[in-house]
Order: structure tokens, then sequence, then C-alpha cells
């Protein structure tokens, strides 16, 4: 993970480079999830993030790295721009090229997502065992809490074998 430069986290390497219209990038910059206003969101927090992190390209284009989730952000503001009896046919064009250059950053996205999550597979994956036990263990009767507690003395082991603790559960002498 990269951090910008007002030290929030970019989860830079699990996505693409998307080149976003120059039209569509300043009508994003004009939205509330591009003001920190809807960071409440986690998908309007990283859409703000990569746009913020982002660099400028060949004219007004922006250059970000998206996630599946901000490229559909994205995509909900290019149909909105479509939709707009106010906008202007500068946006509407920049609209329709993102449109255009979707499906191929989209494939390309996946792929990455796909690569990143085989990377992390392993930990993920004995994490999930590990849950997935403990819920069995925890929907049986007679649950593993209630097993591990139990009702039986505690014993205590000592030079002369074990024998119960007399103290067991007392706070005080």
């Amino acid at each position: 993970m990269s951090t910008n430069a007002t030290g929030e986290e970019n989860d830079r390497q699990h996505g693409t480079e998307a080149v976003i219209p120059g039209a569509l990038a300043e009508f994003l910059a004009g939205t509330n999830f591009a003001t920190g206003a809807d960071d409440a969101d986690p998908v309007s927090r990283a859409t703000r993030i990569a746009l913020e992190t982002g660099r400028n390209g060949r004219g007004r284009t922006r250059v970000i790295t998206a996630s599946s989730p901000v490229l559909d952000m994205i995509t909900e503001y290019a149909e909105t721009l479509l939709g707009a009896d106010e906008a202007s046919r500068a946006e509407r064009r920049a609209a329709q090229t993102w449109f255009e250059r979707l499906p191929e950053v989209r494939r390309q996205t996946v792929a990455s997502e796909q690569e990143a999550g085989e990377q992390d597979g392993p930990a993920e994956e004995e994490l999930d065992q590990a849950v997935k036990a403990i819920e069995q263990a925890e929907a049986a009767e007679g649950t593993w809490r209630g097993k591990w507690i139990g009702t039986e003395l505690a014993q205590q082991l000592t030079l002369d074998g074990t024998r119960p603790d007399s103290q067991q559960g007392q706070l005080f002498h």
C-alpha cells in the first residue's frame, strides 16, 4: 500500500491504470465524494483517494489506479452525465469515451485483482479455515466454550502429582 500526501492509504497494488477523459475528470472533481463529504462510504472514499493520488495525463485527462468498485463509481457518474440535460457536449463525449474504454480497463482490473487474491490466498485460506472450525464448534450442541470452561475443578500440577486447586476462583485469601 502506498500513502498519499495527507497520510491516507491507497491500495494501488490491487487495480489497473484507467484514463479518465478530461471533462469527466473535471465533473468528478466537483462531486461530493471528491471533496470528502461522502467518505463514510468506503467506495466513495476509495474513489476520492484514487483521484487524488492519480496523475495528469495527456491534455486534461486523469490517470488513476482503480479497483472494480472505483470503476463502478466512475461509471455511475458517467451514466449520469449521459442522461443529464444540462451536461455539456464535452462532458457527454467524455462519458461516451469512458464507456468505450471501460471493457478493456475492467478486464485488466479483474485480472489484477484475481492475481492479487491468489497472492493473498494462503493466509486468507488459513484464516477462513480457522473461522469455519470455530463456527462449526460453536454451532454444535455442547459448544467448545462449554467444554473448555467446564464444571470440573481445575487440576494443579505439583511435585506430588495433581491435586485440586483449593484457591480456584478466589480473589482474596
